[in-house]
């Protein structure tokens, strides 16, 4: 793998907000650190309510 690569993924810090689904994959939108609003899939199937149990927390995903 090349080390490279692996250096310049950096990591956003998002505050989620909403959650809609696109079959059992929960959308989420939230915004960053900076303001910036962010909406991404998540690549994790979750219920309805293990999803909207992670709204108003934050994570952290790839940029």
């Amino acid at each position: 793998m090349n080390n490279n690569a692996l250096q310049q993924i950096k990591m956003v810090k998002v505050t989620l907000s909403s959650v809609t689904f696109v079959g059992s994959r929960p959308v989420f939108t939230g915004t960053d650190q900076t303001g910036r609003k962010r909406t991404f899939t998540s690549p994790v199937n979750y219920s309805v309510q293990e999803a909207k149990s992670l709204l108003n927390q934050t994570i952290q995903i790839a940029d």
